[in-house]
């Protein structure tokens, strides 16, 4: 059974919150500062109790404009391990989507995401879990997807996909 607990929270974002880089998209920058405890046992494994140290910067752009739509969050998680009973490391934390028209006829649809979870398939880093680093697995997905539309009058419309 493994026990944690959450001694401290803290999130900060810029003092306006988010700011606009174009009319309708918006960046939000963050920080989160959280002190945890853990016993760190998983099934026969003993016990070795740990302070963890968490510090999450982030980076959030959300929006639409006319050739524009995205929604895009990175938060990348600096894990220090006080007492030293796991080597410190870096938790990725990827989700963005969006459109691209760069003209008319061209559309480019993207998606990615990224995270680490337990190799074992049982358990995520996320609500406090801290997984050993030696069982970790990123696991990452991209998808872009150009889509060209052209109408050839009344006659036909050309449409030509790819999928990478």
């Amino acid at each position: 059974m493994r026990r944690v607990l959450i001694t401290g929270l803290i999130g900060l974002t810029t003092a306006g919150g988010a700011f606009a880089a174009d009319d309708g998209i918006k960046i939000t920058p963050s920080i989160g500062v959280q002190e945890s405890y853990t016993d760190n046992t998983s099934g026969a494994q003993k016990s070795q109790p740990d302070l963890v140290t968490q510090i999450s910067p982030g980076l959030s752009i959300n929006g639409e404009t006319p050739r524009i739509k995205v929604n895009f969050t990175y938060q990348p998680t600096f894990n220090h391990f006080d007492l030293g009973n796991s080597p410190d490391r870096v938790d990725q934390s990827l989700n963005g989507a969006g459109t691209v028209t760069p003209f008319d006829e061209l559309t480019v649809d993207f998606q990615a995401n990224a995270n680490e979870a337990g190799a074992s398939g049982n358990s995520t880093n996320q609500a406090g879990v801290l997984i050993p680093t030696a069982n970790q697995v990123l696991y990452y997905i991209g998808t872009l997807t150009p889509h060209f539309q052209e109408h050839l009058g009344d006659i036909a419309t050309l449409d030509a996909y790819y999928g990478l």
